[in-house]
């Protein structure tokens, strides 16, 4: 058994985008921002279904049955936020993935996000001449240069 069609209408509100007049006219109807038009009493079942059925597609009517525009907008919104999060944080591993192969082709160390292990004024934290480190055992050294 298929299932019947959503019914649209009768009523159509008029929810206008910022800026644009509170009174228009669709169909040879009148609408004013927020009220509700029996749309199908005053053009008939013919003429008043097909005008409710394009209006349903535009976001700045409300069609009785027809679809909730605003919670549609939100949930684009939501996943293009999401998307663009998404986004963002490749972007940060894939630089970050890229300074720690530049730093490990320079020899620099590095630390555990893979960015060079600097100092101050961007001195190395590395060992230097007379500076404790350790060898590959784990054992104390005097590093001479």
């Amino acid at each position: 058994m298929a299932e019947e069609a959503k019914k649209l209408g009768p009523n159509v509100t008029y929810n206008p985008p910022e800026g644009a007049p509170e009174v228009t006219e669709v169909g040879g109807v009148p609408m004013v921002k927020g009220e509700a038009v029996n749309v199908i009493d005053i053009l008939g079942e013919a003429n008043g279904g097909a005008l409710v059925k394009k209006l349903s597609a535009n976001p700045h009517f409300k069609v009785d049955g027809g679809p909730d525009h605003e919670k549609q907008a939100k949930a684009k919104e939501a996943a293009q936020k999401k998307a663009d999060e998404a986004k963002a944080k490749a972007e940060e591993k894939k630089r970050e993935e890229e300074e720690k192969a530049a730093a490990e082709q320079a020899g620099a160390p590095t630390n555990q996000v893979g960015k060079a292990a600097v100092g101050k004024k961007g001195e190395s934290l590395s060992p230097t001449a007379d500076q404790p480190s350790a060898d590959d055992d784990g054992n104390a050294r005097t590093r001479r240069g």
